[in-house]
């Protein structure tokens, strides 16, 4: 008996869009904020935050190279102007934290959620993070 697996790819911003309008609302982000989006994955939140801070520029970082790759050329395509991205692991990258306003996350802060959230807080200690929790 031959069993027929069915693979289809999964678009994890595809599936998230309807959690969107509450996440903007919640961040907050005004036109002159700078902005970092921590674990940006594919980057729709950075482009979704770099829409909002139009004045300004947005910077999402996360530890996979494939997803900072594919949110580069999803930037790229929608004509982002005011977004870059990082390959790194937020916890440990040493941000300048003068330079940002309002920090973001889907899901990313969630991980390692009480060690990462003392080291993340004492590095940007100096932000006005704005949390949806």
């Amino acid at each position: 008996m031959a069993v027929l697996l069915e693979v289809r790819a999964i678009d994890c911003d595809a599936e998230l869009r309807m959690h969107a309008e509450v996440l903007r609302r919640a961040y907050g982000i005004g036109p002159h904020d700078h902005v970092l989006d921590i674990g940006c994955g594919a980057g729709e939140t950075t482009r979704d935050a770099a829409r909002l801070a139009v004045a300004r520029s947005v910077v999402g970082v996360d530890v996979s190279a494939p997803m900072i790759e594919r949110a580069r050329r999803s930037a790229e395509a929608a004509g982002s102007h005011n977004v870059t991205f990082e390959q790194a692991d937020a916890e440990f990258h040493h941000f300048p934290v003068e330079r940002f306003q309002v920090a973001i996350s889907r899901f990313g802060a969630m991980c390692r959620c009480s060690r990462s959230r003392r080291s993340m807080s004492s590095r940007l200690s100096s932000m006005s993070c704005r949390s949806h929790e």
